[in-house]
């Protein structure tokens, strides 16, 4: 386990980035970096500090350790506070020019340790916007849908927007989209489970600076290939195998799309790949020759490049489809004023946007410590970041504590 402190300062709490693996005491050095803070200040209000991790579970697991330690520093009658105070080598130890103030401090800590805001990054924002529910645009007893009763309402709302969205008087646009997907996924089962994961992901999906690629790119590398292999003539080069020659033969009689619309090129493309499909091109190192082999692809080494097509086609029709549903998905739950997990966090980061209610949000609290921070994804990032700067866009020093493994990360 390593701690990385940031802009130390002599005299002054550091903000710490903490790395450990599995089983080297995580939440130890978490419940020694917070009862150091309480020890040293009698008059510290365990309610300004924030202590997230990634279950109930573990929160409640850190709560108790910290009210354990509490005890243990407030019941010594020697000279020697500690934590354990069972164990020859402690976790923590006070040292003896603070052991009068540490007594005090356990004491009153004791008292008021419930305050102590230890509870998933999920609870943290559901406590936020419970503060301002009018300035996030939910209604001030809006309530979480979870396990069945979510399920339920998603239902019911993809229901009520299907009917919207491929009514009579739909965009023709929306009804092509449909079709590439359907051509794609065959029914609209599949098409909703690929759907709903984007949806829970709505950041990245309304992200512009996030693309899909540039499908311009793979056209005309497959033009300046096609070119090349329409060149292949049975006298030109010697010993050039036939079905080269022959995959040559039908380019020239077939000519290729001279726009850069991917459309035009998925249509034109079938009877060609199945030559390339079909055909077993032997040798390799002539003009030509090694052009058809990297339009056909290498399952090991590189994509087939009409198929990486057809593929982007699919994914900017499924952003398009997808964003809608988000839109409808939005609008709906707002109607009902409920709100699912995803929520807490996007309605949280765009709360935060609010100048005022950062400003007001961040005069709360004194320290932020995040347990399993690998596991953090860009929206749960945002929050903290945000929260550990003051208003200059600065960190603020000594507010924030991060601790996680980089190994087990999950993104």
């Amino acid at each position: 386990m390593s701690a990385r402190r940031t802009r130390p300062q002599a005299g002054e709490r550091a903000n710490r980035v903490i790395e450990a693996g599995a089983g080297t005491g995580k939440t130890t050095a978490i419940v020694c970096h917070v009862l150091d803070m309480l020890l040293h200040d009698p008059e510290a209000d365990p309610e300004r500090i924030v202590l997230t991790t990634f279950t109930e579970k573990a929160a409640a697991e850190i709560a108790d350790r910290i009210r354990e330690a509490l005890g243990d520093i407030d019941a010594t009658i020697d000279d020697d506070p500690r934590w354990p105070s069972n164990r020859p080598s402690p976790a923590y130890r006070v040292k003896p020019e603070g052991i009068k103030v540490a007594r005090v401090a356990a004491a009153r800590h004791l008292q008021q340790i419930d305050r102590l805001r230890a509870q998933t990054i999920h609870s943290f924002c559901q406590s936020l916007l419970r503060l301002y529910p009018i300035e996030a645009g939910l209604p001030a007893q809006f309530r979480i849908i979870e396990g069945y009763e979510r399920n339920r309402v998603l239902d019911e709302i993809w229901s009520e927007w299907l009917e919207e969205e491929l009514s009579e008087d739909a965009d023709p646009m929306w009804i092509e989209q449909w079709q590439i997907l359907y051509r794609q996924y065959t029914n609209l089962d599949r098409i909703r489970e690929a759907i709903f994961p984007l949806a829970a992901r709505a950041d990245l999906l309304r992200d512009e600076e996030l693309t899909l690629g540039d499908p311009g790119r793979v056209i005309r590398a497959l033009r300046e290939m096609i070119d090349v292999v329409r060149t292949l003539q049975p006298d030109a080069v010697a010993n050039v195998p036939q079905a080269s020659l022959d995959a040559a033969a039908w380019l020239r009689a077939h000519e290729p799309p001279a726009s850069d619309w991917i459309g035009e090129w998925i249509e034109w493309s079938p009877p060609f790949e199945r030559i390339l499909e079909t055909t077993t091109f032997r040798k390799r190192g002539y003009p030509g020759c090694d052009e058809l082999h990297a339009m056909r692809g290498d399952e090991k080494k590189r994509p087939a490049l009409f198929p990486l097509l057809r593929s982007h086609r699919v994914a900017v029709a499924l952003r398009e489809v997808a964003l809608r549903f988000t839109t409808f998905l939005a609008r709906a739950k707002e109607e009902l004023g409920a709100v699912d997990f995803d929520d807490l966090l996007s309605l949280t980061a765009e709360l935060l946007d609010d100048r005022r209610v950062l400003a007001e949000i961040r005069a709360r609290y004194d320290h932020i410590f995040v347990d399993e921070f690998q596991d953090t994804d860009r929206v749960q990032a945002k929050i903290v970041d945000l929260l550990a700067r003051g208003d200059d866009g600065e960190l603020v020093e000594g507010r924030i504590t991060v601790v996680g493994d980089p190994k087990q990360s999950i993104y």
